[in-house]
């Protein structure tokens, strides 16, 4: 059997192709962002926090988390801090924000700086559908009775990933 080697001008065309997909919802052709998600969890975060702020009224801040699996459904999973520059970006809005790893999750989410709660917003993967579709599983944690999952569905519009629908698929 002959090993499969592709013809010049189809692994030429399959270059351009790979290429294209890496540059998609760049800003120039040369600058590939495909693989970086930093913007899509910048707006899954910020979508979230306005969809659930009178939810959160009696949160005093809010921590961002990021996991490879589903979260407080496994015991062996973990949560870990976002990446700095997106915890940056996330400063600033209504509610204080404090990183994940300065926080106590258990029964609840705590901080030595504040006397009340505070809730954990957390992402756990980010699927690329297409160029500009990707589909985000991210939720939330306030305590035992305040959590929920869902499914957030982004598409790239020039060079800005905006949220175009969500899905809840659980909350207690």
């Amino acid at each position: 059997m002959k090993p499969c080697i592709p013809h010049p001008q189809r692994a030429g065309l399959l270059a351009i192709l790979i290429i294209s997909m890496l540059s998609a919802c760049s800003e120039t052709p040369n600058e590939p962002t495909f693989p970086d998600t930093s913007p899509i969890l910048e707006s899954t975060f910020r979508e979230a926090v306005d969809r659930y702020l009178n939810e959160w009224s009696v949160y005093e801040f809010i921590t961002f988390a990021q996991t490879s699996w589903i979260p407080f459904m496994d015991s062996e999973n973990e949560l870990g801090n976002i990446a700095p520059s997106l915890l940056r970006k996330l400063d600033g809005l209504k509610l204080p924000v404090r990183p994940y790893s300065e926080c106590v999750v258990k029964m609840g989410v705590k901080h030595p700086d504040f006397s009340g709660k505070g809730i954990c917003i957390w992402v756990a993967n980010v699927t690329f559908t297409s160029r500009q579709r990707a589909v985000v599983y991210a939720g939330y944690y306030g305590d035992a009775m305040g959590a929920a999952g869902e499914l957030y569905e982004l598409r790239c519009e020039a060079c800005r990933w905006t949220v175009v629908n969500v899905r809840r698929l659980f909350v207690s």
